[in-house]
């Protein structure tokens, strides 16, 4: 489909954008005046396409998921189960069929690239769950931790380390994490894990870093409600080195963090149009 059309309306010609809408069992086409979530939700009206072709596969990988208890047992919190394995496997196709421009848009550009990359999806889409089944085993056990910090003095963290992990694992996960960036995911959690670790001795310096931190959710949620763009979800990203880089030095950051670079990448996106 293409990314926009004109069409005629009283006050004259306006843009329309086209999206492809993923309705479980089939996709939907649909426009809007706005490009606000086209990228986003055509591309996984495109996955869907991928799992209604590759049956087969699909029902291979949901015995596989079926036989992964620690999978399913980590991942009850998350949701109803099939909502949660379907995510999986859109997360899958994603990462298997659609991780490099140009994104089809017609039927033949869709097959070809189906036919040349069919081969991987199965393999990729085993690895992604073995990947996401220790990191929600890590997450329980962060949970575990930071509900053992009982204390009032640690309520600040506690709160912080919640709302992290909330974000990390948010409703659309792991559609939300690209293949690049699952080894990401899997940094942030040693990175609270390392934070729990220290925490003791260095409570007054992780409490003034949790307040620095408080200040850029707030700007990035202020973001993300006025629009879901590629660039908001980079912030994203940039913060959770940041927060690497305050609370667990050590660990290495995928660039050099400061609040400096940090202001920087908030600035462009909260003045582009």
């Amino acid at each position: 489909i293409p990314r926009t059309m004109p069409a005629k309306s009283p006050s004259g010609t306006i843009t329309l954008f086209p999206v492809l809408v993923d309705g479980g069992e089939s996709v939907d086409v649909k426009v809007r005046f706005d490009e606000s979530g086209q990228l986003h939700d055509t591309l996984r009206g495109l996955c869907r396409f991928v799992l209604l072709q590759e049956r087969d596969s699909i029902k291979y990988l949901s015995s596989q998921f079926n036989n992964d208890r620690a999978l399913q047992l980590y991942s009850m919190n998350l949701g109803n189960r099939e909502d949660f394995r379907d995510l999986i496997f859109l997360t899958a196709a994603r990462d298997t069929f659609f991780s490099s421009p140009p994104m089809p848009t017609t039927d033949e550009s869709f097959q070809r690239i189906v036919v040349i990359k069919r081969q991987y999806f199965v393999p990729h889409t085993l690895r992604l769950m073995d990947i996401i089944s220790n990191a929600l085993a890590l997450r329980h056990r962060l949970f575990l931790r930071v509900d053992a910090l009982e204390k009032t003095m640690f309520q600040e963290t506690r709160d912080d380390i919640k709302q992290q992990l909330s974000s990390l694992f948010d409703s659309d996960f792991p559609f939300s994490f690209s293949a690049a960036r699952m080894p990401d995911l899997l940094r942030y959690l040693d990175g609270i894990e390392a934070r729990l670790d220290r925490l003791a001795g260095k409570l007054k310096r992780d409490l003034l870093a949790t307040q620095d931190i408080a200040r850029w959710q707030e700007r990035l949620a202020s973001i993300r409600s006025a629009r879901r763009e590629p660039q908001v979800e980079e912030l994203f990203h940039l913060l959770q080195e940041y927060r690497l880089s305050l609370f667990c030095q050590e660990k290495k950051t995928r660039i050099k963090m400061s609040p400096k670079r940090l202001e920087q990448a908030f600035a462009r996106c909260e003045h582009s149009e």
